[in-house]
């Protein structure tokens, strides 16, 4: 009995240690193996009617391009410029159900240079920063799966040999994107995507004199410093993909970000252009709440985005980029959308002789709402205001920035007995460019006829029973749209009747 205990002692130590080598082997085999993690399959979002309703498609707009940026795409990452992959899977969604066609980088270049391109009524960019491996796990299989195409902009230091484990792409995950056909590759610097110590606290290292060894930098030391970036990142890519990018992404917003070379605006055009950099894009809109669709009026080293955050739902996309696309000029103003802020505003149909009209006991405007007026540029405001008196002036707001992102207008105020005409910059006062007193109206007590004529940097501005006036216009005020507004001492209404616009022919056209 004893002996065949101890048989059965040694059979199970020798099972025990089989086992043990077999485990060893797996483990080894496992963390040995290079790592190469596969795609996940694409999960394609159901169409949301709710959604569709809340947010209206955008019309077709066949010369302005759609450019939207995402950043990480992951379930877990709480950085609230990631998205998860069901929401980027509805936004794609969306964009297929409202009509949307993916172009290529190259198709973007033909048609901001003035070349023939052909393009689909609703052209889109898709764009994605920084070189996440998500691009190629999680996107890819989504761009598949809807048939679109994209952009991704690569922090190229940040790239990993083929089996290493990382939160970016490795050089075999980019050389596959690459062989899809479905990506273009673009530089987001190679080692300058970070905030850097700067006098006074941290800014963007790239476009940004930093303190190096306890000392700030020259300007000639930030230009060689960054050439080299450049230069590095253009390496990268005639390496891996055998060819260099010709595009460009920012890092956090646009080149006067942090802001303490005050000429980077000019300098890293001219940076761009000897690293062979034919393109750059602003990471989101620039000016700030304001993002215009590429099209022939783009800087090519001004490219604005779309930026897209955690909580960007479908609808607010939608919304996002209708205001994205330039509105055409209306001939009837009484048609458009308006918002009265401190009033009413109030239209009458063609039907009952077109008109716009103001109520308010104090100030009150009526604004464009969302409208994008950063195309209207060139031309004329013809309206007749009724119900001026002593107690009621009446503005009328030519080039309003409020649809250019930027702050401004040119202003003509009509009392009962004289106007003015004056300017607002920014958030600087206004500034008065003319008076002028009028006689009584030829055409009826409380009423007058006025005529706005906006072209390049000089308006001139015409009012029955007063002189003509000419005034040249801040460059700021280069273009935007019409608001209406009365000030009043108690309850008043004053009416514009017939508001018309008439677009001035663009230079050279006969």
């Amino acid at each position: 009995m004893g002996e065949l205990m101890r048989g059965g002692l040694r059979a199970a130590t020798g099972l025990a240690f089989l086992a043990a080598l077999v485990i060893t082997a797996v483990v080894w085999v496992t963390a040995s193996r290079p790592y190469n993690p596969a795609q996940q399959a694409a999960w394609v979002a159901p169409a949301d009617p709710a959604a569709a309703l809340a947010a209206p498609a955008a019309r077709p707009f066949p010369s302005a391009v759609v450019s939207i940026t995402y950043h990480a795409v992951s379930d877990t990452n709480p950085a609230f410029t990631a998205v998860t992959p069901a929401l980027l899977s509805e936004h794609l969604a969306a964009l297929k159900a409202a009509g949307f066609h993916t172009i290529t980088l190259r198709d973007v270049e033909r048609l901001v240079a003035g070349q023939p391109v052909r393009l689909p009524a609703k052209p889109l960019l898709l764009t994605f920063d920084d070189g996440v491996a998500s691009d190629w796990t999680l996107v890819d299989p989504l761009l598949k799966a809807y048939h679109f195409t994209a952009l991704a902009f690569i922090v190229t230091g940040r790239v990993v040999p083929p089996g290493r484990p990382s939160y970016y792409l490795s050089t075999r995950q980019i050389q596959q994107m690459a062989a899809t056909g479905r990506w273009d590759l673009g530089c987001h610097t190679d080692k300058l995507h970070y905030y850097a110590p700067v006098p006074g606290g941290t800014a963007p290292a790239l476009t940004n004199r930093i303190v190096v060894h306890g000392k700030e930098e020259t300007v000639a030391q930030w230009r060689a410093r960054v050439s080299a970036d450049l230069a590095r990142c253009q390496a990268f890519f005639r390496r891996v993909v055998g060819h260099p990018a010709t595009a460009f992404a920012y890092p956090f917003g646009g080149p006067t970000s942090g802001g303490n070379i005050p000429s980077v605006a000019a300098i890293m055009p001219q940076l761009f252009r000897q690293a062979g950099l034919d393109w750059a894009f602003y990471d989101g809109g620039v000016p700030p709440g304001h993002i215009d669709a590429l099209g022939p009026w783009s800087d090519r080293y001004g490219m604005e985005r779309i930026p897209t955050r955690s909580v960007t739902s479908v609808a607010a996309l939608m919304n996002l980029i209708r205001r994205t696309l330039p509105a055409e000029p209306a001939a009837d103003l009484s048609g458009l959308p308006w918002r009265g802020v401190g009033a009413t505003c109030a239209t009458a149909p063609a039907s009952l002789d077109r008109s716009l009209t103001v109520t308010t006991a104090a100030y009150g405007t009526c604004l464009l709402g969302d409208l994008n007026t950063s195309r209207w540029r060139d031309y004329t405001v013809r309206t007749r205001v009724a119900g001026l008196s002593q107690r009621v002036t009446a503005i009328i707001g030519v080039r309003d920035g409020a649809g250019t992102g930027y702050a401004g207008r040119l202003e003509v105020a009509l009392g009962e007995r004289g106007l003015i005409v004056r300017e607002q910059v920014g958030k600087r006062p206004h500034q008065v460019l003319a008076t002028a007193p009028m006689a009584p109206s030829p055409v009826g007590p409380g009423i007058r006829d006025v005529r706005i004529a906006v072209t390049g940097d000089r308006a001139v501005i015409t009012v029955s029973g007063a002189p003509a006036i000419a005034v040249t216009l801040a460059p700021s005020l280069g273009a935007g749209g019409v608001q209406f507004a009365v000030a009043a001492q108690g309850p008043h209404a004053v009416t514009f009747e017939s508001p018309t616009m008439v677009v001035a022919p663009a230079r050279g056209t006969p």
